[in-house]
């Protein structure tokens, strides 16, 4: 029997902090195996779905396909930058990955004050981030891709759970990276 590696497709496609999502719970699992991926991709992204390709839309002989969408299914751009609006929250992150900087609109959406924002890890108020070796790999593919556009789940203090859309981006003295949110 011939042993088939697999290859996984993520929607959207160039959200590189989801594709290092599914990464991280693969190697979480050792193995492939959909249903795991599935289950751990879901703690930062709750609409997520893993499935096989059809046999008929296989690309390969020697790979078996995935698909792993973010939203559950296919959808559309949003639309603009809308992460240039300044109104909207917004904080700091410096190189060691900690939160040095946090306007009011921040404040607001994480329901603590400013005070309470700066020096705690990036990931702190978000499930996104819960696990160090996803906050490892999230930082190095920021690094190397320069920003990343992704979604996240916001942990308020009191349990409520507030889906946001983020946009990462290294701030102008390239010192560390702005991190611009609004909920979706």
């Amino acid at each position: 029997m011939l042993v088939r590696s697999i290859q996984v497709i993520t929607f959207p496609h160039d959200d590189v902090a989801f594709r290092t999502h599914v990464e991280a719970a693969q190697a979480v699992a050792g193995r492939w195996d959909g249903e795991l991926v599935e289950r751990e991709i879901r703690l930062a992204y709750p609409a997520a779905v893993v499935r096989r390709a059809h046999p008929l839309a296989e690309l390969s002989a020697t790979k078996e396909t995935w698909y792993a969408y973010r939203d559950g299914e296919i959808t559309p751009d949003g639309v603009g930058e809308w992460w240039l609006d300044e109104r909207l929250p917004q904080t700091v992150v410096d190189v060691s990955c900690k939160y040095v900087e946090a306007n009011a609109a921040a404040a607001e959406l994480f329901g603590v004050s400013r005070r309470r924002i700066i020096g705690k890890p990036a990931g702190s108020f978000t499930r996104h981030e819960a696990n160090d070796e996803v906050n490892r790999r999230l930082f190095a593919t920021l690094a190397e891709a320069g920003t990343l556009h992704s979604t996240a789940v916001v942990v308020r203090p009191d349990g409520e759970e507030w889906s946001i859309e983020y946009h990462m981006r290294p701030t102008p003295a390239a010192d560390g990276y702005v991190v611009v949110m609004r909920r979706i």
